[in-house]
């Protein structure tokens, strides 16, 4: 069956585009014809495209030296191509008119998230075919309410979720939104990203023809807003920990260089002993590869995330908001990767039973 995966741009986010990467996988693996859409991203990049000069603006007034988002995303954009079939949204869609899917799969990320994209596409307003199938897996809203929304997207999202076959949320407070909002069931999955194993994604990193070179240390911080009490953090649990601390960064805070391989990012992961983060995705492959992990809770990027994932493997008391926070007790504390490896497994049957229910495994 002809499969099109709906999700928020590609290019300028690690998380986004394993995301991506993981879900088209595993749709594919289950003997299905799959497109991702690539395009649809970030409200400044909306503006940026649609506005000349509006990114050079927005960057200035960061006090930053303009940089090409194509020159950024040099690498990133790499693997993309090498590693996820995409298609053009404007394409999709005329693919969609003539009834050329036979299912849409919205997810995951913050894709019904409103400044993070155009929730309505993201909701498959523009399929017109009433025989397709239209599930999502493990969408998220990125916070625990609707209030960047307002009456009229919800009145126009709950319309178009009555026309799902099945929802799947990536958070326990999105089971919540859908049930008040939409009055829908939706089901609670983990993040596609978890449904790879490490093998996996330590073969990408093996397998890659773009140079990855050894962390100079082994505390990964992986930080996107580093504000308030994070750089105290870092610098304590180097200190307690007795290591040295690495960064790698993201897309404009690079210093207008390009973001390193996706690849460098999962190897950051696997040659820790330690990671720091305040990222979603940063979290997931801490667990991924059973690294010991701090999480920064990160508001602005929505704390539903981090408190629903870590809720789900147990590890609630990883999460940290103030230098305050940190103890020797905490960073000392043994986790039990053997439990929270035998959740992955049950949490990954559910998920795949899920969507071997509605789109079928002509591989079995």
């Amino acid at each position: 069956m002809k499969v099109l995966i709906v999700t928020l741009r590609l290019g300028a986010n690690y998380g986004g585009i394993l995301q991506a990467y993981a879900l088209q996988k595993v749709v594919r693996d289950m003997g299905h014809d799959v497109a991702t859409t690539r395009s649809g991203g970030v409200l400044k990049r909306r503006i940026a495209k649609a506005v000349p000069g509006s990114r050079y603006i927005l960057t200035r007034l960061k006090g930053k030296k303009y940089t090409p988002i194509n020159f950024i995303t040099k690498y990133t954009s790499m693997f993309v191509d090498s590693h996820i079939r995409t298609m053009n949204f404007d394409k999709a869609r005329l693919i969609s008119f003539r009834k050329g899917f036979g299912a849409y799969v919205v997810g995951s990320d913050q894709v019904w998230r409103k400044p993070y994209g155009t929730v309505l596409h993201n909701m498959l307003s523009f399929v017109r075919n009433k025989d397709a199938i239209r599930l999502s897996y493990a969408a998220s809203f990125g916070q625990d309410n609707l209030d960047e929304y307002g009456d009229r997207l919800i009145n126009q999202t709950r319309l178009l979720a009555k026309e799902f076959t099945a929802i799947s949320v990536r958070e326990f407070s999105g089971a919540e939104i859908s049930k008040k909002y939409w009055g829908i069931d939706a089901e609670h999955h983990i993040d596609p990203t978890l449904l790879i194993d490490k093998k996996t994604y330590s073969g990408l990193i093996d397998d890659d023809k773009l140079p990855t070179y050894a962390p100079n240390g082994k505390l990964f911080v992986y930080v996107l807003d580093v504000a308030g009490d994070k750089q105290g953090i870092i610098t304590k649990i180097g200190k307690i920990l007795s290591l040295k601390p690495f960064h790698l960064i993201d897309g404009d805070e690079n210093n207008g260089k390009p973001m390193p391989p996706v690849t460098q990012w999962l190897r950051s992961f696997r040659d820790a002993k330690y990671v720091v983060t305040d990222s979603f995705h940063g979290t997931v492959f801490s667990i991924i590869f059973n690294k010991p992990f701090i999480a920064i809770g990160n508001k602005e990027r929505g704390l539903a995330r981090f408190s629903s994932l870590l809720r789900v493997f147990g590890l609630e008391d990883r999460l940290v908001f103030n230098i305050s926070d940190i103890t020797n007790e905490l960073l000392n504390s043994e986790i039990n990767w053997a439990n929270v490896n035998n959740i992955r497994n049950i949490e990954k049957i559910r998920s795949m039973d899920y969507l071997k229910k509605y789109l079928g495994n002509t591989n079995e």
